[in-house]
This record gives C-alpha cells, sequence and structure tokens, in this order.
C-alpha cells in the first residue's frame, strides 16, 4: 500500500537517493537541496510516495515569479524510482501535487518538459497565455497549469537563483 504524504524531517538521503537513482547526474538531487529553507520552498508542496518502509517517488513545487500572478510555483524535479517507473507514477503524483497547491491557494504552475507528460499532468502551452522565458525551449515543453480562474496572467516567468546549472 503507498502513502503520499508531505517530505518528513528526515527524509533528505532518501529523496536526493530517487533522484540520483532516476537521473543521469545529481543535479535535481542538488536543486532539491539548494531549494530547501528558502523563501522558494513550500513543505507541503515536497510531496513523497512510500510503499512499506521506502520513498519511491518524489515530485516539488516551488515558489517562482510567473507573469503578474501573485503565486506562483514551478514544477520540479519530479522523480520515481526506476523500478517503478512507466506505471503513471509520476503523472498521479503531479496531479495530487496540483490539487494539494490548488487547495493552497496558489495561482499556478509553471513547467517545463516533456510535453506529451506535462499535458497528462493537466497543463498546457505557457506561450498563448502570454508567458515568456529567456531560454529557447520549444514552444510546447514551456508550459502552465492554471489552478485558479485568472491565475494565469501574462509577464516573464523568472526561476530563483537556485535553479542555476539546471538548464533553467
Amino acid at each position: 500500500m503507498a502513502i503520499v504524504r508531505p517530505e518528513q524531517p528526515g527524509d533528505e538521503a532518501e529523496i536526493a537517493a530517487i533522484h540520483i537513482a532516476a537521473f543521469p547526474d545529481s543535479t535535481e538531487a542538488d536543486l532539491v537541496e539548494r531549494l530547501r529553507g528558502t523563501e522558494h520552498w513550500v513543505p507541503e508542496l515536497s510531496i513523497v510516495v512510500q510503499q512499506e518502509t521506502q520513498l519511491v517517488a518524489h515530485v516539488l513545487l516551488s515558489r517562482v515569479t510567473a507573469g503578474d500572478a501573485a503565486d506562483a510555483l514551478a514544477l520540479g524535479p519530479v522523480a520515481v524510482l526506476p523500478i517503478h517507473q512507466r506505471g503513471g507514477l509520476g503523472t498521479a503524483m503531479v496531479r495530487m501535487a496540483l490539487d494539494r497547491a490548488r487547495a493552497l491557494g496558489f495561482d499556478c504552475v509553471v513547467a517545463i518538459g516533456i510535453p506529451a507528460f506535462l499535458t497528462a499532468c493537466g497543463f498546457r502551452p505557457a506561450a498563448p497565455r502570454g508567458l515568456t522565458i529567456e531560454m529557447d525551449v520549444p514552444d510546447e515543453a514551456f508550459q502552465v497549469a492554471e489552478l485558479k480562474p485568472m491565475g494565469v496572467l501574462p509577464g516573464p516567468v523568472l526561476w530563483p537563483d537556485e535553479w542555476e546549472g539546471t538548464g533553467v
């Protein structure tokens, strides 16, 4: 039986291990560590999936500036242990994270990623909504999920300095 819960003290090393197992290097694990404890960190939105005594997946939503939205978040990183990938766990986790962010009153969530994955999670292309970024990424890879009516307002998306070196 899987339990979905916010990160708790003592989970840090296991969360890092999930990201290191899921990605070719420690970039994502390092990002989570850099964000933890900053004003961008929202403790309720660092979410893990626990199966028995093992953490098997992690998703993070953290604060960013997105146009004129008052309370915007960025998705990422998202990681699932390789043995648990391709079963829909990542998509389900992101959807749950969006629901939690909506319940907390956030306006929108921006993301850069695989278009089909983001669309399956409830995201839509951000450029037609008036959001811009300074990175050279395909329009279909830059997406936004609106969490409440009028939650997406035009303007630039700015990631915190902690994201430096991640490709964002």
